[in-house]
């Protein structure tokens, strides 16, 4: 009854746009990034819908053509054609059965190592460990909709290439009862490993089935995730590609372990400008003793530590889905979170104001 109820919704409250946008042609549609609950409650809250809670993945936002294998990101650019690691993606798509009723599929492209391994994937010549994980297709029709003819498309997995995203199904009710649920869902989905949760919505208010405007947020998928941040020992920074750019691009950072497993690489934060990398990476000297010339080293003292976001810190002591947001000095930071040197260096100092040693 539930889902009946939903389906007459969803065909009473979808609108199709008179300049709606052709799905079928070449020219791949444009996303629109998922929107963010807290900002998007007020609006949204006295509203009536279907919910369906869906995990957040951390990987590389793709929209692919499954009639040509073809794979774009969310900003519109093309992954290389010629890339040997995305070869049997790309095969995994064109062998699957043609959909008469979507050409392009929404998902994220993924690492069993981690985002940050997915670059490496993909111009390695194995691609081992990229799989595509899909959550939507293109289709201007409400999500009820569109999952279930996505669904039926994929009827079988190309060898764990292509998987769907599970998808828990709401109940029709109240945006603001879908909102809460949402907490609920991602504080499980996190205790598994994901970034959060992902709520969309029965085309609350319509935006084109969240494929309108690229870079503009769809109200009618909202996520949830919790974040939390930590300092860490700077080893070196990275400038951001192209070599030249002179803007800081990610920070490689030490924690508790041993051997390569102490050591891992976190990503600018998408909210810096330009002028803030471009600050950060003249002031790279600051951060870290990599930076500074070879007679100033041995006078070098750690002032700084790195400020990650993660969402929480595995068994490994690894920061899941780390990002570098600030840097923190040690005067900002109490004296359990120094360094051993740094420690010491301020123990000397009081004995010499003190006591003249």
């Amino acid at each position: 009854e539930d889902r009946s109820r939903s389906m007459h919704r969803c065909r009473r409250a979808f609108r199709v746009s008179a300049f709606r946008r052709c799905y079928w042609v070449d020219v791949p549609p444009e996303p629109m990034a998922v929107g963010r609950s807290n900002e998007s409650a007020p609006r949204l809250a006295s509203r009536v819908t279907a919910a369906h809670f869906q995990p957040k993945l951390d990987g590389w936002r793709v929209i692919a053509d499954v009639q040509t294998g073809r794979m774009y990101t969310r900003s519109g650019a093309e992954l290389p054609s010629t890339a040997p690691g995305l070869e049997h993606v790309r095969d995994a798509l064109r062998n699957q059965s043609a959909s008469n009723r979507f050409r392009y599929v929404d998902g994220e492209l993924m690492h069993d190592g981690g985002r940050d391994r997915i670059q490496g994937s993909i111009n390695d010549s194995t691609g081992d460990g990229l799989s595509l994980h899909l959550f939507d297709c293109v289709l201007e029709t409400c999500f009820s909709r569109r999952h279930e003819a996505l669904q039926e498309w994929l009827t079988r997995a190309a060898e764990g290439v292509l998987q769907l995203v599970p998808t828990q199904q709401g109940e029709v009710g109240s945006v603001a009862d879908a909102l809460v649920t949402l907490q609920e869902v991602g504080l499980g989905h996190q205790k598994d490993g994901f970034e959060g949760a992902v709520l969309r919505l029965d085309d609350v208010l319509t935006d084109g089935g969240g494929y309108t405007i690229a870079g503009g947020r769809s109200l009618n998928a909202l996520k949830w995730k919790v974040r939390e941040d930590d300092e860490f020992e700077i080893l070196v920074l990275n400038e951001q590609k192209p070599k030249g750019s002179g803007m800081l691009g990610s920070v490689r950072c030490s924690r508790n372990g041993a051997g390569r497993s102490k050591y891992f690489t976190a990503l600018v934060d998408v909210k810096w400008s330009e002028e803030r990398r471009k600050q950060a990476w003249e002031q790279r000297r600051l951060y870290s003793v990599k930076h500074v010339g070879e007679e100033e080293r041995d006078g070098f003292e750690p002032q700084w530590k790195a400020v990650v976001e993660h969402n929480g810190i595995n068994e490994t002591g690894m920061p899941v889905a780390g990002r570098l947001v600030g840097f923190r000095h040690r005067d900002d930071l109490p004296p359990e979170e120094w360094t051993a040197q740094q420690l010491l260096a301020e123990l000397t100092d009081a004995l010499r104001v003190t006591h003249g040693i």
